[in-house]
């Protein structure tokens, strides 16, 4: 039973990586739709607005690269540690690699995921100090 849960461990992270990729991709499809609605505006604060959208474009494609990145790396752990289970003389040495890789890939995409939320409270922050005082 041991063997089993061992090559299925690494599979039991997809779902969580796959409701954050959800997450993360609905997030870059707002943003995408901000950036297309400023392009019909020719003002100064819709460039801004549109750089501000671009900068947080930027993290979130970082964000799901490394999430797919995790989700191909777990996947690869899981099916390494497998065939490992399967054939005793395939080595564990590729399924730690890749376990190992898609752990670092999800906190890579943490940390981003972090940065941009930061990067879209001080842009929300400062909209609400040009709205009006005490925003």
């Amino acid at each position: 039973m041991s063997e089993t849960v061992s090559w299925v461990s690494p599979l039991l992270l997809l779902p969580g990586v796959g409701l954050l990729l959800v997450s993360t991709s609905a997030r870059f499809e707002s943003v995408h739709e901000n950036i297309h609605q400023l392009l019909v505006e020719k003002t100064r604060e819709a460039k801004q607005c549109a750089v501000h959208a671009a900068g947080r474009a930027r993290l979130l494609a970082i964000a799901m690269c490394s999430l797919y990145f995790a989700t191909a790396a777990l996947a690869l752990s899981g099916l390494c540690r497998a065939v490992s289970v399967w054939w005793s003389q395939w080595p564990e040495s590729p399924a730690i690699v890749f376990l190992t890789l898609g752990v670092l890939s999800l906190v890579v995409s943490g940390v981003t995921l972090t940065r941009e939320s930061t990067l879209t409270l001080a842009i929300i922050a400062t909209h609400s100090r040009e709205i009006g005082p005490d925003s």
